[in-house]
């Protein structure tokens, strides 16, 4: 069965997701409504996983230009929503269960390497690019 090749995102969209991160994080801490923000950017990005889009790259549509601009591979773009939703999930848990601080550190970290990759540096990427290497390993050694 082969896969189903998807679309790679322009960088635009991929920058407007992250800046809604950022903002979402920001203003959980600033309020202290982690359930508010926190819940709404996750439903978010469980709406970019499930359909391809979310809100803020739907709002991004109407103020970037993307033709000629650089791309993310949509492989790679999955992974890095898979992380933060991973992040976003394990902070919601710690708030459910009363951890607050916890949940505001898992918070932050997603902000924090949100932020960074706003800066141009992914560290998503970087991790993506290790798993792989260790995949690839294991598989050149099964094939012996």
């Amino acid at each position: 069965m082969s896969k189903i090749k998807l679309p790679d995102v322009p960088m635009p969209y991929v920058k407007a997701n992250q800046m809604g991160i950022v903002a979402f994080v920001l203003l959980s801490t600033f309020f202290q409504l982690p359930f508010l923000f926190l819940v709404l950017l996750w439903v978010i990005q469980i709406s970019g996983a499930i359909f391809g889009s979310n809100l803020f790259i739907q709002l991004a549509k109407g103020f970037v230009k993307v033709e000629g601009k650089e791309t993310q591979a949509a492989e790679l773009q999955r992974f890095n929503l898979t992380l933060g939703i991973l992040f976003l999930t394990v902070s919601l848990l710690c708030f459910a269960n009363h951890w607050n601080m916890a949940g505001y550190i898992f918070s932050w970290i997603l902000g924090i390497v949100a932020l960074i990759a706003l800066s141009g540096y992914c560290l998503g990427c970087m991790i993506y690019y290790q798993f792989k290497q260790i995949k690839n390993r294991s598989t050149i050694t099964k094939n012996k």
